[in-house]
């Protein structure tokens, strides 16, 4: 897969929000219309998951998976999840509650993987037109020593969610010094 780098290969700049549209301008501005601007792309495993800035974080093979997730509520029973994770092949489980699906997804998380992480901040966005559109997800995380910032997507929110607080999880862990 590739990533944008932006003007001159120095970091994210989309001007237009996505790929297709640095792709375009890279053309339009390439013919010689308007002033000329390279884009660098860099070449990026496709199991890579990158912060909110882009940089390539831990390889999801070396950290936490989210392998399900089960959600339900109502005005009865509020807001339930169910998640199955796995790290290194060990396969755990969480079961929470929240103020919302999204929060009782993100508790769960937490739940499972016994690190108390707090989502301070939360985005939502639509990638695409109409009914095809994906949710992209940021969150800000708060998590023991320091507040992460990550992003996911998928065609379901709270699935989108639930994958960047994983992501937060694994960002989090590869950059806390390790215990002797």
């Amino acid at each position: 897969m590739l990533v944008p780098r932006g003007r001159h290969g120095e970091g994210p700049e989309f001007g237009g929000g996505d790929l297709f549209c640095a792709l375009r301008r890279s053309d339009r501005l390439g013919s010689g219309l308007g002033r000329r601007a390279q884009y660098a792309f860099e070449e990026v495993p496709p199991l890579a998951l990158l912060d909110i800035k882009g940089d390539r974080m831990t390889e999801p093979s070396t950290g936490w998976q989210l392998d399900a997730i089960t959600y339900s509520g109502g005005t009865q029973d509020g807001p339930r999840a169910n998640v199955k994770l796995s790290r290194a092949g060990e396969p755990v489980h969480g079961e929470g509650s929240g103020t919302g699906l999204i929060d009782a997804v993100c508790h769960s998380i937490s739940l499972a993987t016994g690190v108390e992480a707090r989502v301070v901040a939360f985005r939502a966005y639509s990638v695409g037109p109409g009914s095809e559109a994906v949710g992209e997800v940021e969150l800000e995380v708060e998590l023991p020593g320091r507040r992460v910032a990550v992003r996911a997507s998928s065609s379901d929110v709270v699935e989108a969610a639930g994958l960047a607080l994983v992501a937060a999880l694994n960002q989090y862990n590869a950059k806390r010094p390790a215990r002797g």
